[in-house]
């Protein structure tokens, strides 16, 4: 998305009229001069390091254990999601790398709850199963409402 001209937005928002574009990039590693760098082009960048930190949220997961009637394997859930992020900490990835923990995430939560045609893979997984369960009232949202729309309540959720 970085490399996307800004006339590229302005013909899709042509094209799809009364819509605004939004170019929002991973926040990486990226230092404080690139993100003002890719501000200037208009780009936001997230606060965490990758929007599966967002995704991947404890409260997203009690959420889904909720939703599929076993709240009483919440706590094994974090502990195992924590146990994936600690082997990707130990392959030499970021301590805040959820992207590259996201598999083994979704293998541990689809095995423990038992889940079925949950999304054939982590991307799938996050993208049909996770996300539909974070809604308005969760911090989760409102942070990303935040990054992602500049809410006037960003100071009050950063």
């Amino acid at each position: 998305i970085e490399n996307i001209e800004k006339k590229h937005g302005e013909i899709i928002s042509t094209l799809l009229n009364n819509t605004q574009v939004i170019k929002i990039v991973d926040r990486d590693n990226r230092s404080s001069q690139e993100i003002d760098d890719l501000a200037e082009k208009g780009i936001k960048v997230l606060k965490e390091r990758n929007l599966e930190s967002y995704l991947l949220d404890d409260t997203v997961i009690k959420k889904l254990c909720e939703s599929v009637g076993k709240i009483e394997e919440y706590d094994e859930c974090i502990r195992e999601k924590n146990e994936a992020l600690t082997a990707s900490i130990d392959r030499g990835n970021a301590s805040d790398d959820y992207k590259s923990a996201r598999g083994d995430i979704y293998n541990a939560l689809k095995k423990r709850l038992e889940l079925k045609q949950c999304g054939n893979n982590a991307d799938s997984f996050i993208r049909d199963t996770l996300s539909p369960l974070i809604t308005p009232d969760m911090d989760v949202y409102k942070k990303l409402d935040a990054e992602i729309f500049g809410n006037i309540n960003e100071g009050e959720n950063a």
